[in-house]
């Protein structure tokens, strides 16, 4: 009797043992019968071989330039040898392309606030100068864009305009004399004075016959 239940045990045990056995290699093969080592060591190789790839320095590097932006063919040709002799991947190389673009993108929005200001302080000083400025602003403003109309053309007026210095208190000035010039009654636009013809006496002798 003693021996059966030994015998039962032993059974009892294999069985155990042979269960867990299948358990182990049922958790370790998959679906297609391909166990979880090999597929790990796949991706340890894809991953590797992908590494490699990023690693790799081109022979040529290719920049994308954001949507607006023209690449400039000589830069990047220049920065490209010099990428090269650094031995740049092309990610490293991308890394310090973006640095680039966006330093020039900061100074440019720098330059056009500075621009800005100093815009704003022309006109300022416009408005305040004792001479057309003050009270007498607006009316000065109105003399200065009538002298421009008269001797300016659309040229002058769109250089004015896009370069921001039809803000200039100094060009203001001299715009607003010159409107309240060809607005004064006496203002002959256009015509020279006549002159009384002299005789050749009075030429060599201006100061015959006064006393």
């Amino acid at each position: 009797m003693a021996e059966e239940d030994t015998a039962e045990d032993a059974g009892e045990e294999t069985t155990e043992e042979t269960k867990a056995e299948e358990t182990l290699l049922t958790d370790s093969v998959d679906e297609e019968g391909t166990s979880k080592e090999d597929s790990s060591a796949d991706s340890s190789d894809k991953a590797d071989s992908n590494q490699e790839e990023k690693d790799v320095v081109p022979e040529t590097y290719e920049f994308n330039m954001p949507d607006g932006v023209e690449l400039d063919e000589a830069k990047a040709a220049d920065f490209s040898l010099m990428a090269k002799d650094a031995s740049l991947t092309q990610a490293q190389a991308d890394q310090f392309v973006s640095l680039y673009q966006q330093a020039q993108a900061d100074g440019l929005e720098a330059q056009q606030e500075a621009w800005q200001d100093q815009l704003a302080a022309w006109r300022d000083e416009a408005s305040s100068d004792k001479e057309i400025g003050g009270v007498k602003f607006q009316e000065n403003i109105g003399l200065a864009k009538k002298g421009l109309d008269v001797f300016g053309n659309e040229a002058l007026k769109e250089a004015l305009n896009t370069s921001g210095m039809g803000n200039h208190p100094e060009v203001i000035r001299m715009l607003t004399k010159i409107g309240a010039a060809v607005s004064d009654d006496s203002f002959v636009f256009g015509k020279n004075t006549p002159q009384e013809r002299k005789s050749h006496a009075e030429i060599l002798f201006p100061n015959q016959g006064k006393t």
